[in-house]
């Protein structure tokens, strides 16, 4: 008797181990790992039953603001909140998972037999989700708002042959990217432009961190002046003239400084120069 009981509690504690490393610990919800195999075969079998499927991904604008001002004990709250709002919004058969921080993926297992239909139940789904997050969460004392910006992969695609897992949560990730652009609470499809932009923000990116180290970067002074033509001060202007990318408008590198995290090591090294 007490050797079955000890084999029945060994039985119980690896099913609890099995499933703690399947599910993410705040949220409940499936990990990055079940993620990941979950996405190769819906792949797989859009591709054997000539089928569509789609890759939402979620990420909660301007989180980091609720973790730096109430305390991440209250952002922890908050994406358990988020997590059970999304997965009420799930249809039969799909799947809302927790990769990290902020970042939800939605698998959307059969929208569609065709390319449209796929879309266009996409973006269905993307609505309900936008509208559902609408509604303030209740923490306590605070009455919070948090908005989505989600991007939308469907494969397989035609753009070229990158139908795996990886490639596919790359275009949701990339057209996630282009929803903040557009102004944030709001969803956008992937699109080959969107692969051609992304790849020239990553070349800037890897040159305008090389160009912070070797201070390639510097200041011009254009005065300003009055109606007298008198100068009564300087405006500021930052001057990037790259070997390989040429002559970069600060349009275009501030702001990626701004979403590569590299905006003070630049703003040191032009005071430094």
């Amino acid at each position: 008797k007490l050797l079955r009981k000890e084999v029945k509690c060994h039985k119980k504690e690896k099913r609890t181990y099995e499933l703690q490393a399947k599910r993410d610990p705040l949220t409940n919800l499936p990990n990055r790992r079940e993620f990941r195999y979950a996405l190769s075969k819906e792949i797989s079998n859009s591709q054997r039953y000539s089928y569509y499927g789609a890759l939402m991904y979620i990420d909660l604008d301007n989180f980091k603001n609720v973790n730096d001002s109430l305390g991440h004990s209250i952002g922890d709250i908050l994406l358990t909140q988020v997590a059970q709002r999304l997965a009420t919004q799930a249809r039969g058969g799909d799947t809302v998972y927790r990769i990290g921080g902020d970042e939800f993926v939605y698998i959307l297992s059969n929208p569609g037999d065709t390319e449209t239909e796929a879309i266009n139940t996409s973006q269905t789904v993307a609505i309900r989700v936008i509208e559902t997050m609408a509604k303030p969460i209740e923490i306590g004392e605070y009455s919070l708002h948090i908005t989505p910006s989600i991007g939308i992969a469907v494969f397989p695609d035609t753009f070229d042959d990158g139908n795996d897992s990886e490639s596919v949560l790359k275009h949701a990730d990339t057209a996630m990217y282009r929803a903040k652009k557009q102004g944030r609470n709001c969803y956008a499809f992937f699109n080959p432009e969107m692969h051609v932009e992304a790849n020239k923000r990553l070349i800037i990116e890897d040159h305008l961190r090389r160009a912070i180290k070797n201070n390639e970067l510097h200041i011009e002074y254009q005065p300003i002046v009055n109606t007298n033509e008198e100068i009564i001060a300087a405006e500021s202007l930052v001057r990037w003239n790259n070997p390989v990318l040429g002559s970069l408008s600060p349009d275009v590198f501030i702001k990626i400084a701004e979403e590569s995290n590299l905006i003070l090591q630049l703003g040191k090294s032009i005071t430094q120069n």
